[in-house]
């Protein structure tokens, strides 16, 4: 059976058209296909609504990708003939430039999280050497007890 009739709609909606026929000959889950159908829509997502709430929506914006990583299939009439593969690495393409684009919207927060995590890093390192040297020194005194000399007795 035909999706597109009569008359026939423009083929761009067809192809949506045929997305949901599918889903239902499939019984795939429809968050997949809708997924599927903002990948085709908006080539070129707007990250810029999710700036007012700075870095906080970044995890959930990369989550989405990677669920949609799934989405796309070579059995999908999504109108694109591409392989699993080539599938993710499109939408992994994607996924990197929303990062890009959240990063170039906001750079001083990008660069203040980079600075703390330097920092952060740093103070690790710095307990981590107080430590050393507080062992390398009580090993020192040991050592020097052990082999200090007995006193003499004349």
């Amino acid at each position: 059976a035909q999706i597109c009739q009569y008359p026939p709609p423009p083929p761009y909606i067809c192809k949506y058209l045929q997305l949901n026929a599918f889903q239902q000959h499939q019984n795939i889950d429809t968050a997949k296909i809708a997924k599927i159908k903002i990948l085709l829509t908006h080539p070129d997502l707007d990250m810029e609504p999710f700036f007012q709430k700075q870095l906080k929506l970044l995890p959930h914006v990369m989550s989405w990708f990677q669920r949609a990583r799934s989405c796309h299939s070579n059995s999908s009439p999504s109108g694109r003939v591409l392989t699993r593969t080539q599938s993710q690495k499109h939408v992994l393409s994607r996924e990197l430039s929303a990062v890009y684009k959240f990063i170039r919207g906001m750079p001083m927060v990008a660069a203040d999280g980079y600075c703390k995590y330097v920092l952060k890093t740093a103070l690790k390192r710095k307990r981590k050497l107080q430590l050393m040297i507080q062992k390398a020194e009580e090993e020192e005194e040991w050592a020097q007890k052990r082999l200090k000399p007995e006193p003499e007795y004349d």
